[in-house]
């Protein structure tokens, strides 16, 4: 690939355990997974992973717009590793591995960025950098659509009622109709936990035939709650 105004060439590696079940998606096969090809693309298969690795190429422009702004263009696609060579074999490069999954099936993404390619922007490359690009102001714009993206996102709620400790031998010896004691007081608050997080206190009860509870407060400090 060419990255200018950067000079010289970068690689984007795909591994063959990945991509060819993306491509067989692409195509509408199943879920299954077959046996790994091992051949060269044919005409259609470049052209659904010149689709895949424009997308990857669009994010990677967006990760580095704080740092410099470069044209990404795809020049050559070869299904043979050993005729690319872009350095020296004793050159310095940057390797960037990706870990992809696709259901059960997982493979690799490996972007090789030779050392004499950013050797002139290194100054760009410190850490201040990029912590000042996550540091950027919020917009009324950008925290409307995160708070619209996560208005959407399901969240796991749970009561938990009661904890007590029995023995081996107790837990054997229950039976349908015997009862557990514990310790909370039936006219205390429970405490009801959001993504495993005391969150709030509230009261069992029933509502339109269904158990329910009624928050009675909200838990600010989640420390506060330990040993209810």
């Amino acid at each position: 690939m060419k990255a200018e105004p950067l000079e010289g060439n970068l690689i984007l590696d795909i591994n063959p355990s990945i991509l060819y079940p993306i491509i067989d998606r692409l195509l509408g096969g199943g879920r299954e997974g077959g046996a790994i090809a091992r051949r060269p693309l044919t005409e259609i298969e470049l052209r659904l992973v010149s689709r895949i690795t424009g997308l990857f190429l669009d994010e990677l422009r967006r990760a580095w717009e704080n740092v410099i702004e470069f044209k990404l263009e795809v020049v050559r696609v070869e299904s043979n590793p050993q005729l690319v060579q872009i350095v020296p074999p004793n050159e310095v490069v940057v390797l960037v591995s990706f870990e992809l999954a696709l259901r059960e099936i997982r493979g690799m993404m490996n972007l090789c960025i030779p050392y004499n390619s950013i050797e002139r922007i290194g100054g760009k490359l410190s850490a201040n950098s990029w912590v000042a690009y996550g540091r950027r102001q919020a917009t009324p714009e950008s925290i409307e659509q995160i708070s619209r993206t996560l208005r959407s996102s399901l969240v796991e709620v749970e009561v938990r009622l009661a904890k007590t400790r029995i023995s081996t031998d107790e837990l054997f010896g229950l039976r349908v109709g015997d009862i557990v004691t514990t310790e909370k007081d039936i006219h205390s608050p429970l405490v009801i936990n959001v993504e495993g997080v005391p969150k709030f206190r509230a009261f069992s009860g029933a509502f339109k035939g269904h158990k329910a509870v009624r928050i009675q407060e909200l838990i600010a400090n989640p420390a506060d709650a330990i040993g209810e």
